[in-house]
């Protein structure tokens, strides 16, 4: 278990230090080897490091590095729930020392300006909204067009982030996208569903 726990949270640090640096050097244009890093850098740093933990400490601990993974996992019996305190509080420690490290190698423009590439709730979207709605509610393009290129000075006009604001018709829209796909054989009954995190309920869209 000790041995396990020491991996989570090096795990931890090596994803969240990795991920983080590289985004605050993005949000502050701050150039390494070349031209500052972009939203592109980003994700390629988290997905790799990702990689490099699965590959040296997957074999310890199962590299969770994520306390979502471990109570998934957990809620779902394939991980035992009596080593679920001792996973998430080494994950946490890891993000936490990640953190530290990240604002260590920026100074203080990482915190006050990045802020240490946190990410908070859009204007005008309420704490619990933000905890229990999908984030697809939460904004529209010309809105995440315009952050990212006040944060990262990147222009992506035209791209369409797939953002919706009827929850429902999505489900629909799915539902139907799927019963008309070539791959998927006739027959093969599909339902679409929406699980209320509030009540814990499952309501039913789309009977298949």
């Amino acid at each position: 278990m000790v041995r396990a726990a020491v991996a989570e949270v090096i795990g931890t640090f090596m994803l969240v230090f990795a991920g983080t640096a590289v985004a605050v050097a993005a949000l502050l244009k701050n150039p390494t080897a070349g031209a500052p890093y972009d939203s592109t850098a980003i994700a390629l740093a988290f997905g790799l490091i990702l990689v490099a933990i699965v590959g040296a400490l997957g074999h310890v601990s199962g590299a969770h590095v994520n306390p979502a993974v471990t109570l998934g996992l957990a809620a779902t019996g394939k991980f035992p729930w009596g080593y679920v305190p001792a996973y998430v509080g080494a994950q946490l420690v890891g993000a936490v020392l990640g953190a530290v490290a990240t604002w260590i190698s920026f100074g203080n423009a990482a915190r006050t300006t990045a802020n240490l590439a946190a990410t908070f709730p859009a204007p005008g979207v309420g704490d619990l909204r933000a905890l229990t709605d999908c984030g697809m509610l939460t904004f529209k393009n010309e809105d995440l067009t315009a952050k990212i290129k006040e944060d990262l000075g990147v222009d992506t006009t035209g791209r369409d982030f797939l953002p919706f604001s009827d929850l429902e018709q999505s489900v629909r829209d799915d539902v139907e996208a799927l019963r008309s796909s070539e791959l998927i054989p006739d027959g093969i009954p599909i339902t679409g569903a929406v699980y209320d995190v509030e009540t814990g309920k499952l309501r039913e869209v789309v009977r298949s």
